[in-house]
């Protein structure tokens, strides 16, 4: 930005700061279609983004937000910021209802300033301007002016216009002011909207000015898209970048690959003695495939994941040598160190940069993004995926925290959209092997072994190394759903070679059913009941996003006390398909016995919304079998002769 508009421009912003009315900030100017739903409104949302270069950019923001209750956040200010990046000039004010001036902000006593260390960080340079604009009375508004330099890794991840990114947030007016130098070229991608910019130009520069008014709030629906299909986003990627001496582009994903593929090159030597221990571990294996989970397990055992961030720190890895003299690494350092020992036994792998997390973000083939918060490691001639930073994970093996993703796979020939594996239903299994012993005073003593897969076993891996064994029980009994229980044994045993977890215990239940007179009701199942069932809609607008993918096979067996018969029992399987799931429970008595087995299998989909009703009574229909209840009925005593 030329220096005398930037001076106008903050002498601007300063004036309006300093006003002690302005009615136009009233709440009852907010038209009522945008308070629908809305736990915050932007009344004003503008970023302009003046382009110096391939390297430099200022960026300038002034808000206007209207806080209309205590759900919202909207009144919590972060600003990342790094050395490449500084932040200034940051001026704020608080309004009442009417648009009268409150207060306004100490910059100099309320901007708190630290280090945007995170849990599993060791140090990093990144750091975090945080304030707070508080009042005890709603609805109210806060303003908010700062100017920040983009430079380095914040130039590389060019700011987007996020026009509607969260539920909740209704929007009056969005403004994004990008001006560039007539040499340079941004690529723009537009999502959930098609905004087109004014565009006005001069001798030197390109001024496109992007506009957005009066969004209602968005709401989430049960059973609707990840946030990242509704939301309202505009993406800038410059098409050439610098970053610590590092020239890259964003033209491509094969281009934006050979860049990160750069900024590791020469990363990957290792001591000879380290060498000397790969090929010892090594020396036997059958296959490649035994030595990748030799090197993958030792590794496990003798690294841990820090994160350790600096300067260009983001994308580049610490060298090999770092990790193995200092025992530790983040995501990407420890991808490259088994890489590095991958390649000292002659097994070629790529890194794959991807988005991790129960978020789904839509990538584009025609559209690089550095989009991404994590890094695995795939060796394609095994097509074998690594979670580097797992202590407990078996090789080939991700879980819900990355299976499933679209990825960047890149190295020496630069980068490629891939993706991880998506288990299916029938590998996302839980088998239960239950026994039920009923009590003549109506308790009843349960056995259960319960063998869990892929992503199914994920969390209770993880939580078995890392709580103790109390701590477990506690969990397990508090988020169960099983009725009032007391444990007499718990065990969690996951296997170290396979995502396969045993869970298996022995609980008592003292009223497990219910008597009336010389009838006991008893509950077939209450280990694995399926109790979610969709919510009454009076008519479905948005598409059904299903994203269970999972089998159950149950096996239960109910024993009761001499002296009780069965007097009331299905006769006929209870059943129920659809083109997302398949449900079937049926039971059979044995002398004193009856035996249950249930089947249950869910497949992903997405549906019309005019299935919505369908997908209910398939549920309904499971969660009533879970229910189903035997009679047992007391027998008359014989009398011995």
């Amino acid at each position: 930005m030329p220096r005398l508009l930037l001076l106008l421009f903050l002498f601007s912003a300063s004036q309006i700061l300093a006003q002690k009315s302005r009615p136009e900030l009233s709440v009852f100017l907010i038209s009522p279609d945008l308070l629908e739903n809305a736990e915050e409104i932007y009344r004003k949302d503008r970023t302009e983004i003046t382009v110096s270069n391939d390297k430099e950019a200022t960026l300038n923001v002034h808000q206007i937000v209207t806080v209309l209750n205590e759900e919202s956040d909207a009144n919590e200010f972060i600003i990342y910021y790094d050395p490449d990046s500084p932040v200034k000039n940051i001026s704020a004010g608080i309004y009442d209802q009417n648009g009268q001036l409150l207060r306004k902000m100490s910059a100099k006593k309320e901007v708190q300033d630290y280090s945007a260390v995170g849990s599993g960080s060791l140090y990093t340079d990144s750091r975090v301007k945080y304030f707070e604009l508080n009042h005890s009375v709603y609805p109210f508004t806060v303003e908010v002016t700062y100017e920040q330099k983009i430079s380095g890794m914040s130039y590389a991840t060019f700011p987007d216009w996020g026009i509607q990114t969260d539920y909740y947030t209704a929007v009056e007016s969005s403004e994004y002011i990008l001006t560039l130098p007539k040499d340079l070229k941004i690529a723009v991608r537009k999502i959930g909207q098609k905004i087109e910019p004014e565009t006005t130009e001069n001798e030197k520069n390109i001024v496109h000015i992007y506009r957005a008014e009066n969004l209602p709030a968005l709401t989430p629906t049960r059973y609707d898209t990840d946030l990242f299909g509704q939301m309202k986003l505009t993406e800038f990627n410059p098409e050439k970048f610098t970053v610590d001496g590092y020239t890259g582009s964003m033209t491509s994903w094969q281009t934006f690959g050979k860049f990160i593929d750069e900024l590791w090159t020469g990363r990957r030597e290792l001591s000879a003695e380290t060498q000397a221990e790969i090929k010892k571990i090594t020396a036997d294996a059958a296959d490649d495939r035994e030595k990748i989970d030799r090197l993958y397990q030792w590794m496990q055992s003798n690294m841990r994941y820090v994160s350790v961030q600096l300067g260009i720190g983001g994308w580049q890895p610490f060298a090999a040598n770092y990790v193995e003299q200092n025992k530790y690494g983040d995501c990407k350092a420890l991808t490259n160190y088994m890489q590095a020992m991958l390649e000292t036994v002659g097994i070629d792998s790529d890194p794959a940069l991807v988005y991790a997390g129960s978020r789904d973000i839509d990538y584009d083939e025609n559209f690089a993004s550095p989009r991404f918060n994590h890094v695995i490691l795939h060796v394609p001639a095994e097509n074998y995926w690594l979670e580097c930073t797992s202590n407990y994970a078996p090789p080939n093996y991700l879980g819900d925290f990355t299976e499933g993703k679209t990825v960047m796979l890149f190295n020496e020939n630069g980068g490629k959209l891939g993706k991880t594996p998506t288990p299916t239903a029938a590998e996302n299994l839980s088998e239960h092997k239950i026994a039920v012993d009923l009590q003549p005073d109506g308790s009843a003593i349960i056995d259960v072994e319960n063998k869990l897969h892929r992503s199914r076993e994920g969390y209770w891996r993880y939580l078995s190394h890392e709580m103790s064994d109390a701590d477990l029980r506690k969990h397990f009994q508090k988020n169960s759903g099983i009725p009032a229980f007391g444990f007499e044994t718990f065990d969690v045993a996951p296997d170290p070679a396979a995502p396969v977890t045993d869970l298996n215990y022995r609980i008592k239940i003292n009223r497990y059913g219910s008597k009336a007179g010389k009838r006991i009701f008893l509950p077939v199942n209450v280990i694995s009941t399926y109790t979610s069932i969709p919510p009454q809609e009076k008519e479905r607008e948005s598409e059904i996003a299903l994203d269970e993918n999972r089998t159950d096979r149950d096996e239960i067996t109910l024993s009761f006390p001499p002296g009780y018969t069965v007097e009331s029992i299905p006769s006929q399987p209870i059943s129920a398909e659809s083109d997302f799931g398949k449900y079937e429970l049926s039971l059979r008595k044995l002398g004193n016995k009856v035996v249950v087995t249930r089947f249950l299998e869910l497949n992903a989909a997405t549906l019309p919304a005019d299935k919505y009703e369908e997908m209910r009574d398939f549920f309904k229909t499971v969660a009533k079998a879970d229910n189903t209840k035997i009679v047992l009925v007391k027998t008359e005593k014989t009398v011995k002769p």
